[in-house]
């Protein structure tokens, strides 16, 4: 006799058409929930409640074999079923442990409304029915749904917190509170009209003739230029001798403007319109809309053309000493270092132009001296001294303004919670794409993005870029560390090394993240970075102490000549100038050590053992003559070598030796 046949036992035939029935996404859960149309049903002789119709589908809730049991269960079962939210298969599995459920409470002989009443709360059953099936479902399974919640968490995060900073990015707005151009000028307005020096300066520049170096090739000009730093014996010297005849009415207004105390210079001044626009510097109104702007953006239009003025005095002085016109000389000389000594000293970009100037004159002084000091009187040295002396150049920088400018950065970048704190705004930003467009032609972002994916794009670095308060320590941190560097002698310094200020700077700029925070502080520094980037040696406070040891110099050969009048020879040692011509001998910016001094062939030679800090007797550098930043030899004070003349300097010798 034949075994009955399992009835959940199926033959392969029987899984190959139950597969080809399965709806695909079943089939990829692993469930197959297709029908076997072909075959009969089979029937559990001792359940007659749980016969499937051969009608409807087992995956339609409506056609579940309910019908035997009374209608309220019938609902209630329904109800359960649809809230699992389960696969079909699965709540076909559900409705029927539920109906055998209730048919066995029936059986028990328990009312219909105490098996509705003892069965729960139908959402909270059906939760509790979900959770069960949902562990019984594939590992796969349940970790690509923790996987997909998870990412729906942080979606959900990102969502909400980008919008957060969205409305925050929006609704930020600058508070300025300080006009810093304002202050300038309130403080320039505070000087007597009498004890100004740009009124004059400005007709001087409205009446200056340029050098017309038009049609000439750049050699040519770059000639022309140097015959400034040659002296007479250039063969250029013509034209600047032309140029200093064509302005001698420019020539007597620079005189008269450096007899005040203070240039006085006024940003927002109406009568600097005229001579801005025949300077070709501009429009008036330009300036005072930059004025108005950014800090950084200020132009400094009569720094820039101050310098037609020094030059113009340094012919004055090369021409006066090369025709031994002692009061022309002199006028000339106390104007170009007056000049230089109005420029104002709380910004270390202009301190260092002053330094420049100053020793530009300080050299001239030395060099008349060397050539022939005949012609000028001792009461005319002592009074060289005493001006020299007085000067206000060299030692520490001042970075007031330096300051100034991230503070104006903060206060036009950032909101005022009052507290000393805020956050970035679209202002930023905006600044960003209008010096895109004015570099490139137009915004880089422009092309690529929409105005709104802009807009969320910089939601979402605002709130990544470091708040006001950490914007303001990091750049107090920065000018603390320059403004101590800078109090140092030059000899406490690494010379060849980026300052502990630019080592940070550096540190900063080369991290990603902190670039990023920093990024306002950062590109405002970005030429200061990209110099220092080149391997380029030079620090602003070594201008300040290159200033020093050019007044030292200058003092000491003053000290010389007056010596070798007294004595007729030259002191073998500098302390002989001390204490009657000299308080003490001067240091050696490079090592700390008394400035070098040597005879040689009974002439004197005063020099610093310069950048390498190696004393080699006065050697010339091989690759740049008199200059503190040549890597070998030593840096010759007095006589100073004549760029591109060793002729002309063995004869500045030989007359200092006959002097």
């Amino acid at each position: 006799m034949n075994e009955a046949r399992d009835p959940h036992k199926r033959t392969w035939s029987e899984c190959w058409r139950l597969l080809n029935s399965t709806p695909w996404q079943d089939a990829i859960r692993g469930r197959l929930t297709g029908t076997l149309l072909n075959k009969p049903t089979p029937v559990v002789a001792s359940n007659a409640a749980l016969l499937l119709p051969t009608s409807g589908s087992l995956d339609d809730e409506r056609s579940w074999p309910t019908h035997s049991l009374p209608k309220p269960i019938s609902q209630l079962i329904d109800n359960v079923v649809r809230r699992t939210w389960l696969w079909r298969c699965e709540r076909r599995d559900v409705a029927r442990e539920l109906i055998a459920h209730f048919e066995d409470g029936l059986a028990a002989g328990q009312s219909e409304s105490e098996l509705v009443a003892n069965f729960g709360e139908p959402r909270a059953v059906a939760r509790l029915i979900r959770r069960a099936k949902l562990r019984q479902r594939p590992w796969a399974w349940r970790a690509s749904r923790r996987m997909l919640q998870a990412f729906g968490v942080l979606v959900a995060i990102v969502v909400v917190c980008w919008s957060w900073l969205l409305i925050r990015f929006l609704s930020a707005e600058p508070t300025i509170q300080h006009d810093f151009v304002g202050e300038w000028d309130q403080r320039s307005q505070a000087i007597a009209e009498t004890d100004r020096a740009w009124p004059h300066y400005r007709e001087a520049l409205m009446k200056i003739k340029k050098l017309d170096l038009r049609g000439e090739a750049p050699e040519q000009r770059a000639n022309r230029e140097k015959a400034l730093e040659i002296g007479v014996r250039s063969e250029h010297w013509p034209l600047c001798l032309e140029h200093l005849e064509n302005n001698q009415q420019a020539l007597e207004l620079t005189f008269r403007g450096s007899e005040k105390r203070q240039l006085g210079f006024v940003y927002r001044d109406e009568s600097n319109r005229e001579w801005l626009e025949s300077a070709e510097l501009g429009h008036f109104d330009l300036h005072q809309k930059l004025a108005n702007g950014i800090l950084v953006g200020v132009q400094l239009p009569h720094i820039q053309k101050l310098y037609d003025l020094h030059r113009l005095l340094a012919i004055e002085v090369e021409q006066a000493r090369f025709e031994r016109d002692r009061t022309r000389w002199l006028r000339a000389w106390f104007a170009g270092l007056s000049l230089a000594e109005q420029l104002p000293s709380d910004c270390a970009i202009i301190q260092v132009i002053a330094f420049h100037w100053a020793g530009q004159n300080w050299s001239k002084l030395r060099a008349a001296l060397a050539d022939d000091p005949t012609w000028l009187t001792d009461d005319d040295l002592r009074q060289l001294a005493h001006r020299v002396v007085a000067f206000q150049g060299g030692g520490r920088l001042r970075l007031k303004v330096d300051r100034e400018f991230g503070d104006d950065l903060l206060q036009r970048f950032y909101t005022d919670d009052g507290h000393g704190d805020g956050r970035l705004t679209p202002d930023y930003f905006h600044l960003l794409e209008d010096a895109e467009r004015q570099l490139f032609g137009k915004s880089a972002a422009s092309s690529k993005a929409t105005q709104a994916e802009r807009i969320l794009e910089w939601s979402a670095r605002s709130g990544v870029i470091a708040s006001r308060a950490e914007m303001k320590q990091a750049q107090q941190q920065y000018f603390d560390l320059e403004e101590s560097e800078s109090a140092k002698p030059l000899w406490e310094q690494a010379y060849d090394e980026p300052s502990p200020g630019q080592r940070l700077m550096h540190q900063w700029y080369h991290s990603r993240w902190q670039r990023l925070r920093l990024q306002p502080f950062l590109g405002i520094m970005q030429p200061l970075i990209s110099m220092e980037e080149t391997h380029n040696p030079y620090r602003p406070w070594q201008g300040a102490e290159f200033a020093t040891q050019n007044r030292d110099a200058t003092l000491v050969s003053i000290a010389l000549t007056v010596y070798h009048r007294r004595h007729g020879q030259w002191p073998e040692r500098l302390e002989q100038l001390c204490p009657d011509l000299l308080p003490e001998v001067p240091l050696d910016r490079f090592d700390g050590q008394p400035l070098r001094y040597r005879i040689v062939d009974d002439r004197p030679l005063l020099y610093s053992v310069g950048r390498n800090r190696i004393d080699e007797g006065g050697k010339l550098p091989t690759e740049k003559q008199d200059s503190p930043q040549a890597r070998d030899g030593d840096w010759r004070l007095w006589p100073a070598p004549r760029t591109g003349e060793p002729s002309a300097q063995r004869r500045s010798v030989s007359r200092l030796g006959r002097a």
